[in-house]
């Protein structure tokens, strides 16, 4: 299970409320795949978004960076979850003594058998993104 962080609805209502302009939560889901950090899909009023918490293991650090590489995959035209700012304008807000962010929900899911084709598409997004990611080392 990948939820490290339980949070609850009154949680999640009030970083919302404090942070972001994105309506009223409808619900909210943790999302049990994935190693790394805390996850939930968020259903609100305007829309529904992923809200990441950054776990320990997480360099703060790094954060940068890799907030950099999705917003450069983005303008690439890789498909990739937009960062929402928050109404400060900034990537992150603190939530339970941790940096959280929440990025647009893509829909869909990954196949459990991929086909030759698909595995294909994935190589080539792959190249691409490797090829973005050079690119800002320049």
């Amino acid at each position: 299970m990948a939820v490290y962080t339980t949070l609850s609805a009154s949680d999640i209502t009030t970083h919302l409320s404090q942070h972001y302009a994105l309506g009223e939560l409808t619900a909210h889901t943790g999302i049990s795949e994935g190693v790394e950090n805390t996850n939930y899909r968020l259903d609100t009023t305007t829309g529904t978004f992923i809200l990441t918490l950054f776990e320990k293991r997480v360099d703060a650090m790094a954060l940068p960076f890799y907030l950099g590489f999705m917003r450069a995959l983005d303008k690439a035209g890789i498909p990739t979850a937009a960062i929402i700012p928050t109404k400060a304008g900034h990537d992150t807000a603190p939530l339970h003594g941790k940096l959280a962010l929440i990025a647009q929900f893509l829909p869909g899911s990954w196949p459990r058998q991929p086909t030759a084709a698909e595995t294909a598409a994935v190589g080539a997004l792959l190249a691409q993104m490797h090829q973005t990611g050079m690119a800002l080392k320049q």
